[in-house]
């Protein structure tokens, strides 16, 4: 369980790119507030809010760099900072404590996508919490107490509350199409995973089943079908020979050739099934047996002609391969039994060879 924990967490090490349209985001809404600090006489807010276009007009820096730890902890302390200042001195009719969701579904996405991914840090639950204190507290206060500024036209607040709620909204939809985005990422990373065979690359029996399910549905009843399991012959003495490794030579090479053909024609599929057997299925509306007959015979020469390249020796290889033949639907059970036993009659009348249903 651990090690398909750890799998999964890999995924979300790569660290979460921020890019140069949130930071001017970020930017241009303090440059939005500072006219208008300035025209209400919110003094401390409007000295302090040149120190957030400072500090937003630095973390271009860190941004260029790819210092994405630098730029989160920078970019969130100063949002902080600036969230209890304006509510401070500006009370909860102005909007800013609406910052507060924000800045704990931002803080638990960078931990979710940048951290361990399936656990929750210890440091960002102690934030969360400390936020959600300071929400409460603020609300209580302001129950009793009368901020330091207050503009005298009723419209401020109520603008300024609109302005700082539609802030916290996009800043809540954009973090949260982040994450959907995220989520589908990892579940495709995850299916593609258990349907790719990690050697060859190709698709693995998993996926056979799946794409023959699909089949299925689509296929009508003057399909043809045809079905062949390979096996390397004699692949146990090119482990014993030249090592395990030659063998996955052996294996990639020939996974390389089959995907070649596979991607020149769109009828033919190929799925690595186990160890030194492939699984390939040839279907067609317009295709018969003598064409397969043909094109699988000329698949096995052209993979028996060549050979492998490891450390200075050329290994030789040969393949041996047994095909059923469908029409109208696919038993893939019983295609893959019967072909199974064509093949190994290859096998004992000399490998090297292409054994067809009778």
């Amino acid at each position: 369980m651990d090690k398909i924990t750890d799998e999964v967490n890999g995924y979300f090490r790569p660290e979460l790119k921020f890019n140069y349209k949130s930071n001017t985001f970020l930017l241009m809404t303090h440059v939005l507030f500072a006219p208008m600090y300035w025209y209400y006489h919110f003094d401390i807010l409007f000295y302090y809010n040149f120190i957030s276009i400072f500090v937003f007009t630095y973390l271009y820096l860190p941004l260029k760099r790819q210092e994405q730890k630098k730029y989160l902890i920078i970019s969130f302390s100063e949002i902080y900072v600036y969230m209890i200042l304006n509510i401070a001195l500006l009370g909860w009719e102005y909007g800013y404590q609406t910052y507060c969701l924000g800045f704990i579904i931002c803080l638990l996405l960078c931990d979710f996508y940048m951290g361990k991914g399936l656990r929750v840090n210890r440091f960002v639950k102690v934030t969360i919490a400390a936020d959600t204190i300071v929400f409460f507290a603020f609300r209580i206060y302001f129950y009793f107490n009368e901020p330091l500024y207050h503009a005298k036209e009723p419209y401020v607040a109520k603008t300024f509350y609109v302005c700082n709620s539609l802030v916290s909204f996009i800043m809540i939809i954009a973090v949260t199409a982040k994450f959907i985005s995220i989520v589908y990422d990892l579940e495709s990373k995850l299916l593609n995973s258990a349907s790719t065979d990690t050697l060859t690359g190709l698709p693995n029996r998993r996926k056979m089943y799946m794409v023959v399910d699909d089949e299925r549905s689509k296929i009508s009843r003057d399909e043809f079908v045809a079905l062949a399991m390979m096996d390397i012959d004699h692949f146990k003495v090119v482990n014993d020979t030249y090592g395990h490794k030659a063998g996955d030579e052996v294996l990639k090479d020939l996974a390389m050739k089959l995907e070649k053909i596979a991607r020149e024609n769109p009828a033919f599929q190929v799925f690595r099934w186990g160890g030194e057997e492939f699984v390939m299925i040839y279907t067609g509306k317009f295709l018969n047996r003598n064409e397969s007959e043909i094109f699988f015979k000329d698949l096995q020469e052209k993979i028996s002609n060549n050979d492998v390249e490891y450390k200075g020796k050329k290994i030789a290889y040969t393949i041996t391969m047994g095909v059923t033949f469908y029409e109208g639907k696919i038993e893939l059970d019983k295609m893959v039994s019967a072909s199974d036993e064509l093949m190994y009659v290859g096998k004992e009348h000399g490998r090297n060879c292409v054994v067809f249903e009778n």
